[in-house]
């Protein structure tokens, strides 16, 4: 018969407090390691929103587009050939508004637009643009072509919500897909 052996390891003995502490600390270190890793892997997203709404009290189309704020100075950096920064906003701004007008363009009920700078704000990392287009009555038919940051990154989309009233609809725009429509009913 055999005899069943009991082994007791004393772990007090096998590892001192300080060994103990080395050893969660170098744990720590490589599961920190590793998140961090897989952050700076992680597949980066390149997106823009635009929401346009109509404002029957102030009868205008108003736009309000969000942006990363580094996407946006890289891609107005490339246009122009100049490192640019919102730091400096008086070299930027008017880049920025040139840029906007060159990647933008909308139809309302079969007529091109100009939209009014009315400017823009920095809050964290995003960068919100604002322009306005007075327009007496409610649009019936939205068309609209965006290549806003297209050149600059291949999985750039960029979403535009309008809202009219009660009429709620988006539309995307993807590389080869710059233009879309919308009938409001």
């Amino acid at each position: 018969m055999k005899k069943k052996m009991k082994m007791r390891l004393k772990t007090d003995q096998r590892f001192s407090p300080v060994k103990r502490l080395a050893a969660s600390f170098a744990l720590a270190v490589m599961v920190f390691a590793a998140a961090g890793w897989q952050q700076a892997t992680a597949h980066k997203y390149y997106a823009a929103l635009s929401d346009v709404t109509y404002n029957a009290e102030a009868g205008s189309l108003e736009f309000v587009h969000r942006f990363f704020d580094h996407d946006m100075e890289l891609a107005l950096s490339q246009e122009t050939g100049t490192r640019l920064s919102f730091e400096r906003r008086d070299e930027i701004e008017p880049v920025l508004k040139a840029y906007m007008a060159a990647h933008l363009s909308v139809t309302v009920d079969g007529a091109p637009i100009e939209r009014s700078w009315v400017g823009y704000e920095l809050d964290g990392n995003n960068l919100w643009v604002y322009e306005e287009v007075p327009m007496a009555t409610a649009p019936r038919h939205i068309a609209v072509e965006n290549t806003m940051l297209m050149r600059m990154f291949a999985d750039q989309v960029n979403t535009l919500n309008l809202t009219v009233g009660a009429f709620r609809q988006s539309l995307s725009f993807l590389k080869g897909r710059y233009s879309g429509e919308l009938v409001i009913e």
